[in-house]
């Protein structure tokens, strides 16, 4: 039975100390209690050991940047359900490990009031294992595969974003996933039931994307032989994704700030206003504040869809997914094709590293296509890849600082590629010895092989620039 309370929740009359008597009966489990914002105002000592999070990170912040559940999609729904029991989860970690608990909670709510607080236990069902000794393996976020820590910990950080229900431009490389991302944020937002619906602003002519979006009424236009129903329309109460935004006509754009503002539109032909009620999702590959400057982009409306920035990184700064994304999509192919798959020995892995990726997953998943079909049950060499494996490739096409790769005097391979110790400089400098530490991870033995050198050399550059 839900507890009523008259006054203030009991979370906040009660004190920390109380609270942690009972948390001190379960040393190993999470106890932590929120007040009707969901903010948390108790972390017991056990909430620490289980998810990462210490105290000071997380008392007064709000639920979602500490409890990051795998397997929910609108957060703890402690509001709406008022008690849990003996719940089975999957929860992230700080370290972007994952571990299995069983979760109980209970609510409180005033008579009045509502909504007051809660308190939570989550049980572990696995003894969490150190982060350095745990084995890397992908996580499928909302189909976003990453084993890359920094990356998962900003994708699950977006829950809380989701349920604001703002608009949010996502800026990143073509390839990337930001339709992904897009999808992501309206599976964990509260209009998941409704439509999500996404229109790519780059590929139709004015007139056409004016129809599409706000629809028309029969005779508008030459060839409006009947009224059609836009996509606004289709979204209203879900999410409308514009993809590559930055390619929106002028005169769309102006139509666009209106339902933006104002929530409201006209059709193409008609004679009154509709309401709408539709969330904003848009991405570009592109900067909007370049756009405005070379005024190809309405500051106004910028600002309205740029309530929320999200930057994707490029592939090559998530190196530790590309050997494991290769692998299974790979694997994914030769699945789909019924067709045996191929070994991919330390050399190429080492390579497909060391690739800049210009087209991101995407480009991944068509190579691994490709190998699939074209070598199956066969040890893939550098000359089983596209030729621009074997060329000196261009750098990638970018606007922006934030995407270009970091400076590096590392050596690209030959049309008919030497052996891979080779592709590196014979006396490589700092930022060729930084660029292999960080394809290896830090091991030395095989930063050395990739750049050619032994070890003792490697150790001596390293303590020269101060890289120990």
């Amino acid at each position: 039975m839900t507890r009523k309370v008259t006054s203030r929740s009991v979370v906040e009359t009660q004190s920390p100390d109380y609270l942690e008597t009972f948390a001190r009966l379960d040393p190993e489990s999470a106890y932590f209690a929120v007040n009707g914002n969901q903010i948390i105002t108790f972390w017991s000592d056990g909430a620490e050991t289980l998810l990462g999070y210490g105290a000071e990170e997380v008392l007064g912040k709000h639920c979602s940047q500490a409890i990051r559940c795998v397997t929910c999609s609108k957060g703890c729904g402690l509001k709406e359900y008022t008690n849990v029991s003996k719940l089975n989860l999957s929860h992230y970690r700080k370290d972007g490990s994952e571990i299995l608990v069983q979760k109980s909670a209970s609510a409180f709510f005033g008579n009045e009031q509502g909504f007051q607080g809660g308190i939570e236990v989550l049980k572990p069902l696995e003894r969490p294992e150190p982060p350095l000794e745990r084995s890397r393996s992908l996580v499928d976020f909302h189909g976003i595969l990453t084993a890359d820590a920094q990356f998962l910990n900003m994708l699950t950080g977006l829950r809380h974003v989701a349920h604001t229900g703002v608009n949010v431009l996502i800026r990143g490389e073509s390839g990337t996933g930001k339709e992904l991302v897009a999808k992501a944020l309206h599976a964990m937002s509260p209009r998941a039931r409704r439509a999500f619906v996404p229109i790519n602003c780059g590929t139709l002519s004015r007139e056409f994307l004016q129809s599409e979006l706000f629809g028309h009424r029969r005779g508008a236009f030459t060839g409006a032989i009947s009224d059609k129903k836009g996509l606004l329309a289709e979204a209203d109460h879900g999410t409308l994704f514009l993809d590559e935004v930055a390619e929106l006509p002028f005169e769309v754009q102006a139509m666009l700030l209106r339902v933006v503002q104002d929530q409201r539109y006209r059709s193409l032909g008609d004679s009154r206003d509709r309401s709408t009620d539709v969330r904003f999702i848009s991405a570009t590959h592109v900067s909007l504040r370049q756009a405005v400057k070379e005024k190809r982009f309405r500051e106004d409306l910028m600002f309205r869809l740029r309530v929320v920035p999200l930057f994707l990184p490029p592939l090559r700064d998530r190196k530790i997914d590309i050997p494991l994304l290769w692998q299974h999509f790979l694997l994914k192919s030769c699945q789909r094709h019924g067709l045996p798959q191929p070994s991919s020995p330390p050399d190429l892995i080492r390579l497909l590293t060391t690739y800049p990726w210009p087209g991101n997953v995407r480009e991944l998943i068509n190579v691994a296509e490709m190998i699939a079909i074209t070598c199956p049950g066969k040890v893939v060499t550098p000359q089983h890849l596209p030729p621009e494996f074997r060329e000196s490739p261009a750098a990638p096409a970018a606007t922006d600082q934030a995407f270009l790769p970091e400076p590096s005097s590392v050596a690209r391979p030959e049309p008919c590629p030497p052996p891979i110790e080779s592709w590196m400089p014979r006396s490589p400098d700092r930022p060729a010895i930084e660029a292999a530490l960080r394809a290896c991870e830090g091991n030395t033995s095989q930063a050395a092989k990739m750049l050619g050198i032994s070890r003792a050399t490697l150790w001596r550059k390293r303590k020269k620039w101060g890289l120990v």
